[in-house]
């Protein structure tokens, strides 16, 4: 039956182009292949067409209105697993049981063939490996908004310098990567194990905000070791020795006494000269 026939619609998006309509996600991208559901609406100038959310949204906006899967369109098409969160959905009223907030600007899969590369080390990602990737929005020369995905192999994704690039942050978990529930328990298992080394290692040693460009921390240290080299320039030499010093001292109070016997002998010999004239 056509989307437009049933009061509820649900498939996976084609595309990067749909928006949610949820009024606190408004414009929120519903990214290409995740699993979203519409609501059959009237549309102001006229004809009737879907209003597209993502999954989570969906559920807050029917708000239980959603009696049954025969009110969804293209219910059967789903995997079975999305079958079943959808079912379990309606039986709670429309509570999804996923906890979780998604981080949508990154996703996680198998590698569908070789042709993809890392972003980093530039080397192919083969078939069926993990990838980690970060769905990257610009706009061309023309004007035009353009979208990628650059993929990464999961150990140069977690190089500092790439997480501060896409703009990875302490707060975040590798739970939160979309995809991640559907990888193997293996592979789940050593991406976390991975994910937690890395945090692990960041405090230990002190590194930066990963929020923080890597400009940014490269200003920092050179102003750090300006400011260092200053303060040893300032500083007196420490390795020299009290009779050093001292010797100083009785040669900078000859030099004053000098000077104050100097000063009288000069205006006396100013004196003189003035009589003489």
């Amino acid at each position: 039956m056509a989307e437009s026939e049933l009061p509820f619609a649900a498939k996976y998006a084609k595309h990067n182009s749909y928006t949610c309509r949820a009024h606190d996600c408004w414009g929120g991208t519903v990214y290409k292949d995740d699993l979203c559901m519409s609501v059959t609406a009237q549309y102001p100038l006229g004809g009737v067409g879907p209003n597209w959310y993502h999954f989570d949204c969906f559920w807050k906006v029917v708000e239980g209105e959603v009696k049954s899967t025969d009110d969804i369109a293209n219910f059967d098409d789903l995997r079975l697993d999305d079958q079943e969160k959808i079912r379990g959905c309606i039986s709670t009223g429309g509570t999804t049981k996923n906890k979780v907030t998604f981080l949508r600007a990154f996703n996680v899969e198998y590698a569908r063939s070789n042709r993809s590369s890392c972003r980093v080390c530039c080397k192919k990602i083969d078939k069926d490996k993990v990838r980690v990737g970060f769905n990257w929005y610009g706009i061309t020369p023309g004007g035009e908004p353009c979208s990628n995905v650059l993929w990464y192999h999961p150990d140069c994704f977690l190089v500092p310098g790439v997480l501060a690039e896409v703009g990875w942050k302490d707060a975040y978990s590798v739970e939160m990567i979309l995809g991640f529930e559907q990888l193997q328990p293996k592979d789940r298992k050593t991406l976390t194990e991975k994910f937690q080394a890395k945090q692990k290692a960041k405090e230990s040693v002190g590194e930066p905000d990963a929020t923080k460009s890597p400009k940014e921390s490269t200003r920092k240290k050179k102003s750090s070791r300006k400011q260092k080299a200053k303060e040893s320039v300032d500083e007196p030499d420490a390795k020299k020795s009290p009779k050093e010093s001292t010797r100083k001292k009785k040669s900078s109070s000859k030099r004053k006494a000098k000077k104050s016997i100097d000063e009288p002998n000069a205006k006396k010999t100013k004196a003189v000269d003035e009589e003489k004239e």
